[in-house]
Formats: structure tokens, C-alpha cells, sequence
């Protein structure tokens, strides 16, 4: 469960809220400060709600395996890897 807490966090300051600034940078240019203040926090608002309905009772982070290809036959290429 700790690792979920970490990956939100971790999803949150690194992949969403640097899109919503940049957003909020290229927004205040086309509009007013104050409109796309509000924008940006509606939409950083959204996207982090979606992101907890998705992660929801999740038991393992999707796409993330923990098998390593070729580490069953390590014995096999013993020679060729050292």
C-alpha cells in the first residue's frame, strides 16, 4: 500500500502538475491570469480525481512486471556473461 502512496505522489509532482504549469504558462498568454488560474486548476482538479477513480483498489501498479527476461537461464550463458 506505501507503494501506491508513493506513486501517486511521484505522478502528481512530476507528470501532472509540470503539464498544468506549462499549460498555465501558455494559457495566461492567450487569456487573463485569473481565467487561466481557474482553467488550469478545474482541469488539475479533474485529472487528479480521475487519476484516484482509475488507481482505485489496485493491487499491483499496472504494466509494471517484476519478471526479468533471461534470468532463468542465467546458468546457461554463465560463461558468456563474465
Amino acid at each position: 500500500m506505501a507503494l501506491f502512496v508513493a506513486f501517486r505522489k511521484y505522478a502528481v509532482t512530476f507528470l501532472v502538475l509540470p503539464l498544468f504549469l506549462g499549460l498555465f504558462i501558455f494559457y495566461s498568454i492567450l487569456w487573463d491570469w485569473k481565467k487561466a488560474a481557474i482553467h488550469c486548476l478545474y482541469c488539475l482538479v479533474m485529472a487528479i480525481l480521475l487519476m484516484e477513480i482509475l488507481l482505485f483498489k489496485q493491487v499491483k501498479i499496472p504494466f509494471v512486471c517484476s519478471y526479468f527476461p533471461g534470468k532463468s537461464r542465467i546458468h546457461s550463458t554463465w560463461l558468456v556473461l563474465f
